[in-house]
């Protein structure tokens, strides 16, 4: 009978423009009877295994709370700063003419693929998503914590999505056309009801945050939350620290994701 499990989810990130496969490790769990016994080390030792034998670049996770610092062991370290950018209400803003389209149709994906594609363009870490990754996340929606709405404009046109959890923005897309100060005033009065947009600081709407209160909001943790380990380099050093400073180092030079805190975050979207 199984006793436990490892999910590896292969996927595509981009850094600096560059194309690099990783593995993502998830639902790592052994049977609580079997707990204590080490075999979670085993399972972790045989995906990574697995994912170097298939020349992955990367492998990623992401870790709870309750395993902070485990991963470290594997060479898994914190790349991800958590940007969140909070929009102070401001009142008067008159109200907008767009509006959010609670369903979704595969006719939308087209402008979802452009509009992220365009909006994440200067993000390291994004993932690539073509339309059959698009379709699967539609498929996958009612199974996320999460909701898509279409971004609708005046005459009804889809140009853009968001990605609400509750009262926050998780992810946001607009199409070229509509990254002009107007339209972003727009979209911005729309979404006021928001308590936080957990955007990356190089999407392309924080160039016309400049005239709005806005505070840019920015955590670092090395032992957990959004991990990444490099397969085709090894990190050296005898201590967690040091090898975590080896780390930054590295990927700072090899692949461009700046002091590790440049952006790299695992969207609810692309969570296995």
């Amino acid at each position: 009978s199984c006793i436990g499990v490892v999910r590896i989810v292969p996927q595509i990130f981009l850094f600096s423009g560059q194309r690099y496969k990783s593995a993502g490790i998830s639902a790592v769990s052994i049977h609580p009877d079997y707990r204590g016994m080490g075999l979670s080390k085993i399972l972790m030792d045989y995906a990574i295994n697995e994912i170097t034998d298939r020349k992955f670049d990367f492998s990623h996770l992401i870790a709870r709370r309750a395993v902070d610092h485990y991963y470290n062991k594997f060479d898994f370290f914190g790349a991800s700063s958590y940007q969140k950018i909070v929009i102070a209400k401001q009142s008067g803003i008159p109200a907008s003419d767009l509006s959010l389209a609670e369903g979704v149709s595969e006719e939308d994906l087209g402008v979802f693929q452009e509009s992220y594609r365009y909006s994440y363009e200067f993000v390291n870490g994004r993932c690539h998503r073509n339309r059959d990754l698009w379709l699967h996340i539609l498929f996958r929606k009612n199974y996320l914590d999460c909701s898509i709405r279409a971004i609708k404009s005046v005459c009804g046109n889809t140009i853009g999505y968001v990605v609400l959890k509750e009262n926050t923005i998780y992810e946001l897309g607009l199409l070229e056309e509509y990254y002009d100060t107007k339209p972003v005033y727009k979209l911005i009065s729309l979404l006021s009801f928001s308590d936080g947009w957990f955007l990356p600081f190089k999407h392309r709407l924080t160039c016309f945050l400049r005239y709005y209160d806005v505070q840019f909001i920015s955590r670092e943790c090395y032992f957990g939350g959004h991990m990444l380990r490099l397969n085709f380099i090894e990190v050296s050093g005898k201590t967690t620290l040091e090898r975590y400073e080896s780390f930054r180092s590295l990927v700072e030079f090899d692949i461009g994701l700046e002091c590790v805190s440049g952006g790299f975050q695992i969207s609810i979207l692309d969570q296995y």
